[in-house]
């Protein structure tokens, strides 16, 4: 969906070890972000009102430090989400 994004949030080691999966990823539109998560970026500022996340961390922390609606839910739901048409 237009305004829908896939955003994931690894580690640099693992994003170079599956770096196969990465280019799909990419090609298909979303995002793969190296050693950051959600919460330490500008939300708001870039358009986001509602973030799903499977990290625990980032459900508690983001509605307060990034004023979102979060979503927390298993990956597999999050994936689903991002493709759903």
């Amino acid at each position: 969906k237009n305004n829908v994004k896939l955003w994931i949030c690894t580690s640099r080691y693992i994003r170079r070890k599956t770096e196969n999966y990465v280019k799909i990823i990419e090609a298909a539109g979303g995002k793969v972000l190296s050693d950051t998560c959600a919460v330490v970026t500008w939300l708001k500022e870039i358009g986001v009102d509602v973030l799903m996340t499977n990290s625990a961390k980032t459900a508690y922390y983001a509605p307060t430090m990034n004023n979102v609606e979060t979503i927390f839910a298993s990956l597999d739901r999050c994936i689903e989400a991002a493709c759903r048409e």
